[in-house]
């Protein structure tokens, strides 16, 4: 069980459950996916508590390393984010909750509180039949790029990786970072803090349902996809790398092969998170046009209450 508002917990791998009785009943918002907030919980600053039934989970920012709080739930909601800003004005954070999730701003009331849409946190959805074809007009540059991956690179297979493997874990590895050196800035901020939530993903996927995709050339892993199917409709891609540069179209095609076995397992749709307003990953999740987003919001007190 965890703590009652205001004690909190440090996040332990001992708490899945625990979480996951709060996130069952709600859309898959990533932020509070368990094997994500483990992931990215680099820092230890992860807290998790209750409050009026609610999960309540403090969070560093993803690229700033910025503490917030957050939280999921349908229970006492305004009352719940002025305990939370009010707290956070006490421990001298920003006064303001971060990646609150739509079906929590969607009660709250907004001539106490402003409420912000923040799109660069909006979680993509995909529907795994459309990656399985890629029919319609809208998709035909990725099936164009499927045949081209095809033609120039016959000699690569698709795999399940077996991540109980260390060789596996090493190619996993290796490829991520070979990925970061061919960034324009390999040593950004960005890109460090990724790796770490990469390794600390693999570094406890006994501990997680997750599936290992990947593509190899000969035997060189040059693109992978770690995944985790959370219900009997919906799945998570955590971490997506391909060599893009030497392997014209394998992003298209590692896609569309994860798809295909996604819908074996009878799965329909992929989050596959967000964007974190990074240009260039903004753009390559909007070209599998999704379906849909889970939608997040910042909340503080509007300046008259503040007042």
């Amino acid at each position: 069980m965890l703590p009652q508002f205001p004690k909190f917990k440090e996040l332990q791998l001992s708490d899945i459950k625990d979480v996951q009785r709060y996130t069952a009943h709600h859309a898959p918002f990533s932020d509070f996916n368990f094997a994500s907030l483990w992931s990215w919980n680099i820092d230890s600053s992860v807290l998790l508590s209750e409050l009026y039934g609610n999960l309540v989970v403090r969070l560093g920012d993803y690229v700033t390393g910025e503490v917030f709080y957050s939280f999921l739930g349908d229970s006492h909601v305004n009352e719940t984010v002025e305990a939370l800003i009010d707290l956070s004005c006490r421990e001298n954070l920003q006064p303001r909750l971060q990646l609150i999730p739509e079906v929590v701003a969607g009660q709250l009331d907004a001539d106490r509180f402003s409420i912000t849409e923040d799109d660069k946190h909006a979680d993509y959805i995909l529907m795994v039949d459309r990656l399985c074809t890629y029919q319609g007009s809208r998709l035909a540059s990725k099936r164009n790029e499927v045949r081209k991956f095809l033609r120039l690179c016959p000699q690569t297979r698709f795999a399940i990786l077996d991540l109980n493997r260390a060789t596996t874990i090493e190619q996993c590895h290796a490829l991520f970072q070979r990925w970061n050196s061919r960034r324009n800035a390999p040593c950004d901020r960005e890109a460090e803090r990724e790796f770490k939530a990469f390794e600390r993903c693999l570094g406890s996927q006994a501990h997680f349902p997750l599936i290992g995709t990947g593509i190899f050339a000969d035997d060189l892993l040059v693109a992978l996809s770690i995944l985790e199917i959370v219900d009997n409709k919906y799945a998570f891609t955590h971490f997506e790398k391909a060599e893009m540069t030497n392997f014209p179209g394998i992003g298209s095609f590692l896609n569309q092969q994860v798809a295909n076995l996604l819908a074996s397992h009878g799965i329909q749709y992929i989050n596959i998170e967000q964007d974190l307003g990074i240009a260039g990953l903004r753009m390559s999740k909007r070209s599998y046009f999704p379906c849909g987003y889970l939608r997040k919001f910042s909340v503080t007190y509007r300046e008259s209450q503040a007042a």
